[in-house]
């Protein structure tokens, strides 16, 4: 599965320092409880669910595995910042 906006793979990939080593369920709870800050002011992150894909066709692998999409979802993960409390 892959987010089908670039944008929301950035903040995927950002939230994967704090959250590495917890198991997935421990990750969510995390995020549920408002453990999981925004590194710059504080503020909880608030996961907001958004659509994925599995790309089956030619067209929609490229849109989600292309290099523009790896870029937009590079720049995306380096505007965000987020710790464990």
């Amino acid at each position: 599965m892959r987010f089908l906006n670039p944008a929301d793979e950035g903040i995927y990939r950002a939230l994967e320092a704090p959250l590495q080593g917890l198991s997935l369920a421990a990750a969510a709870e995390a995020v549920a409880a408002g453990r999981v800050v925004d590194a710059a002011t504080g503020q909880p992150f608030v996961w907001q669910p958004v659509p994925m894909v599995f790309p089956v066709s030619e067209r929609l692998r490229e849109q989600v595995l292309g290099e523009e999409y790896e870029r937009v979802a590079e720049e995306g993960a380096g505007g965000h910042s987020f710790k464990l409390r």
